[in-house]
């Protein structure tokens, strides 16, 4: 059963925000505080119900044969996901699924977004949770067409978060010797 998904890394140091799919790097400017610690809860800014909300709008927005064949459509769970196989702090934001009982569908992680974006604010939730929706979609068009393009994006992306990890530039802030 096919199971594609748009990963980011949590901000445990250096900060990080995802991009194009996948976590990318950024660094707490010079003379900035980090504005939580390590493994602390920090409420989110955004409520579920209101990502909830979110979600809808934006997949009502969205041309309609985007979704076919989606029978499961798009899903919003509080979970937090992450693959024990991925890099540390790597957490599933969205994941499309085709299953044989379920058919296909998207699963969208408010867990993760909280995990990943606390301390951000509402605008850059939603903007990620469009970019995550959009994701899954093309995770879902490239099936329906026969191809696997944004997989193998995926996958690149992931050893590139393997190489900054056996580098240590997960540990000391930044990518510089």
């Amino acid at each position: 059963m096919p199971r594609r998904a748009r990963l980011a890394r949590a901000r445990v140091h250096p900060w990080v925000r995802s991009w194009a799919g996948i976590g990318r790097r950024e660094r707490t400017p010079p003379g900035e505080k980090r504005a939580f610690g390590g493994g602390q809860a920090v409420p989110a800014p955004v409520p579920y119900p209101v990502f909830c909300r979110w979600a809808d709008e934006i997949v009502d927005s969205l041309p309609e044969p985007l979704f076919r064949e989606l029978s499961g459509g798009v899903q919003v769970s509080r979970q937090t996901r992450r693959n024990p196989e991925d890099p540390p702090d790597v957490y599933l934001l969205g994941e499309y699924i085709v299953d044989p009982y379920l058919g296909r569908l998207i699963h969208i992680y408010y867990g993760s977004f909280r995990r990943v974006f606390a301390g951000e604010e509402p605008e850059v939730w939603r903007e990620e949770l469009e970019i995550t929706i959009l994701h899954e979609l093309r995770h879902h068009v490239e099936d329906l067409a026969g191809v696997d393009w944004l997989n193998e994006e995926d996958r690149l992306e992931l050893l590139r978060l393997w190489q900054e990890v056996s580098q240590g530039a997960g540990r000391d802030g930044g990518d510089d010797p």
